[in-house]
This record gives structure tokens, sequence and C-alpha cells, in this order.
């Protein structure tokens, strides 16, 4: 006689052994990879400051510097706008189409195009002339700047912060005739060999006013594609604060005088950078004898290779 025993996980079912099977089904939707991250462009403020009393191409007014990070946007094409308001935030309004937006209000706007992601602006400039504002009465206000990080269309990527500060205006006397440039073109002649160094040369075109007899520089500092400045370690081709510079002497003798090439030379060498692929940026500006700015006239963006 035979006896069926229990067997784990099994039993007897006429005399053979079947073993229990427990299936779980499981959506195929569970095996599916998941989409991928978006993420969007935006910024990251740190803070303002500014420089009041300043004086840029023979205007007064305040340089103002902004600090912040910009992700997700590199090689996009962006501007830092800066809107002035009252203190009760309503927008102050434009009066000679000079510095304003497409609605009319006085603002303020800077170039960048970050070449990194994220990119860090250590200390973004951006002057603005006391007479913009466009308050015709005299004495003491109180301001808002409303900073902005926004496409060159206008679209807003990230509000950065509000700065209050206080306007004085006492309707200071100007100069009728600042001296003052008008930049037209520029271009590049690279791998030019002068006095047995290897380099660039840097072509300018522009106009410049009421500087006839005045001695002055075209300056071409060098910058990063993050807006820092390169740095001279040799004390060559620099200007008065250690920053990499190709300067050339000018002394206008025509009012208006129009330079049509003015060539300016730099050695590779004096990049001080090692080897790699840079994205650099020319910052061309003319400036008094002791390096005061004169006018800002354009930047340039380029690409440096060096090989060893």
């Amino acid at each position: 006689m035979k006896i069926a025993r229990p067997r784990r996980n099994g039993f007897y079912q006429g005399g053979a052994f079947l073993l229990a099977v427990t299936l779980y089904l499981v959506p195929l939707t569970a095996f599916a990879s998941s989409p991928a991250p978006v993420y969007t462009p935006s910024a990251k403020f740190d803070r303002a400051w500014v420089d009041y009393g300043v004086t840029q191409g023979g205007k007064l007014g305040m340089n103002i510097h902004v600090k912040f990070t910009a992700y997700e946007l590199k090689g996009v094409d962006t501007q830092v706008r800066i809107a002035f308001q009252d203190s009760q935030g309503t927008n102050l309004k434009d009066n000679n189409k000079s510095f304003n937006d497409t609605n009319g209000n006085v603002a303020l706007y800077g170039d960048l195009k970050p070449g990194y992601d994220p990119a860090e602006y250590s200390d973004f400039q951006m002057f603005m002339p006391y007479s913009e504002f466009d308050i015709s009465k005299s004495g003491k206000f109180n301001l808002k700047m409303d900073i902005d990080l926004i496409y060159v269309n206008g679209t807003l990527i990230q509000h950065m912060s509000y700065y209050d500060f206080e306007f004085t205006n006492s309707q200071p006397a100007t100069n009728p005739n600042p001296m003052s440039a008008k930049f037209d073109s520029v271009w590049i002649d690279y791998n030019v060999t002068d006095t047995g160094r290897l380099g660039m040369r840097i072509h300018n075109k522009f106009t410049v006013y009421n500087m006839k007899g005045v001695s002055g520089y075209i300056r071409i500092r060098f910058e990063k594609a993050d807006g820092t400045f390169l740095k001279s370690s040799d004390g060559n081709f620099q200007d008065a604060s250690g920053e990499v510079a190709a300067m050339e002497s000018i002394k206008p003798g025509y009012e208006p005088t129009v330079y049509n090439d003015f060539d300016v030379f730099m050695p590779y060498s004096e990049l001080h950078l090692g080897p790699g692929k840079y994205p650099l940026k020319l910052d061309i500006d003319v400036v008094d004898n002791s390096e005061g700015l004169i006018q800002h006239m354009t930047f340039y963006e380029f690409d440096y290779s060096k090989n060893n």
C-alpha cells in the first residue's frame, strides 16, 4: 500500500506530484526606460553693486555690477536687462529713444553669450548715464532696478533681483561736445609674423570725434567665454590693471578723424594660454592717456587654438 506523503511546495494527485506555481503578471511599462529629464534655461542671482559718479564717453553716470550664474544657455545669445522704476514700482518713461525697451520705458541692456554650462559671471558690468533716467526735476529720488536675464527677442528667462538705490539729480553742466568714437568694423589676419613673433593682426575701422590733437590709445583686451579677462604674467602686452592687452597710440589730426584700417599686432605667446582650444573675445575701446574710457567700441568673438 502506497502512502502519499506531502512534499514542500507541492501535492500528490492521483499518484503524481504536482508543483504549485504562482505567476505574477507585471505590466510591460514597468520595464520601459524613464524619459530623459528636461532642463529649463535659468539663472541664479548672487548680488549687485554700484559705482556712482563714473564718467564714460564724456557722460556722468553709474557703473552697475551683477554677479550671477546662467544655466542651460551655452552658446545662446542673451541679455541682462535692467529696467528702472520709481519707489512705487512704476517704470520710468524714456524721452529720447536712447536707453529704452520696446514699451518706451527706461532700460539698460548688456549682451552675453555663455561659453559654458553653467557659466558664472563674477562681475558683469553695465554703464548707465544719469541723464538717461530722463528725470527733469532736481532733487533726491528713491529708485529701483528690475534686473532680468532675457533672450535677445525680449522673452524672459529669469527675473534675478530688485535693487533699491538713491539718485540725486543736480542737473550738472555737461560737456556739449564730449570725446567719442563710432565703431564700423573689425577683422583679423591670423598667423602673421611680426619682428620674428607669430601672432594675429587686428584691423579696426572707426571714427573719433572731438579728439583733434588729443593723445589716446586703442586698447584691445582679451576675454574668456565667461567674461573674465586674460591676465599677463610677464609685464608685456598688458594694460594698467595687468590684463592682457594690445595697445596702439592715436592722436587725431582732424575733426572728425576716420581710421579706415587701424591695425594692432598681438603675439600669440602674450595670451599666456596652454595647449588647447579657447573661445575668446576682443574688448575694443578708445581710452585716454591714463586709460580712462572714452568709448567702448565693440566685442569680437573668435576661437584660438594652441597645439603645444
